[in-house]
């Protein structure tokens, strides 16, 4: 599902605005398949300020970390630098990542590069298990689950219980479908 926040104007400020915007969204959320990828898309929308951004963006992908729209990709696109700015503030603020889809590449917003090229190189395996993502990584493997949480929360990387080789308990992570074909970068 694309939804264009256009619709709501080119200019926005104020908390308020900000809150019927999110309603709105979250609305046609409630009529979209829970699978189903969604992009924020910016394009046409000149400038917002961090309230908008804050409330918006940062609430919806909040509510996202937090599980309450379910296993969902949520990425944004269209965002020129005076959209873009108040909403990578507002992920800070938050202390949440997002991802920018320009093109065919997908950029992660608020995330230092060791989780973007976490997220490239589980992207391009597709399927994973952290033990796996590690090696790959040359890293510990606390160090790598410390890293799959941010992408789990944000959406990112999703997971399934699964049996190690050694019979006992872990995971299996999948990259969502529409995130494997497309390219990464960071912003």
């Amino acid at each position: 599902m694309r939804y264009r926040v256009v619709q709501h104007g080119r200019v926005m400020a104020t908390r308020e605005r900000g809150g019927e915007v999110r309603r709105a969204i979250e609305a046609a959320l409630q009529h979209a398949p829970s699978s189903e990828e969604i992009v924020l898309d910016f394009s046409d929308v000149e400038i917002i300020s961090f309230s908008i951004a804050d409330e918006v963006v940062g609430r919806i992908l909040a509510d996202r970390a937090a599980g309450m729209l379910g296993d969902r990709v949520i990425l944004l696109a269209g965002a020129n630098e005076d959209v873009l700015d108040p909403i990578i503030r507002a992920l800070q603020r938050r202390g949440i990542l997002g991802a920018l889809l320009d093109g065919d590449q997908i950029r992660l917003l608020n995330a230092p590069e060791h989780l973007q090229v976490t997220f490239d190189v589980a992207r391009r395996r597709g399927e994973f298990r952290a033990s796996e993502l590690a090696a790959d990584l040359g890293i510990g493997l606390p160090a790598c689950n410390n890293r799959l949480k941010p992408l789990l929360a944000a959406g990112l990387v999703n997971r399934e219980p699964g049996i190690a080789r050694s019979g006992g308990r872990e995971f299996v992570y999948r990259i969502p479908a529409g995130l494997r074909a497309r390219q990464v970068g960071v912003a």
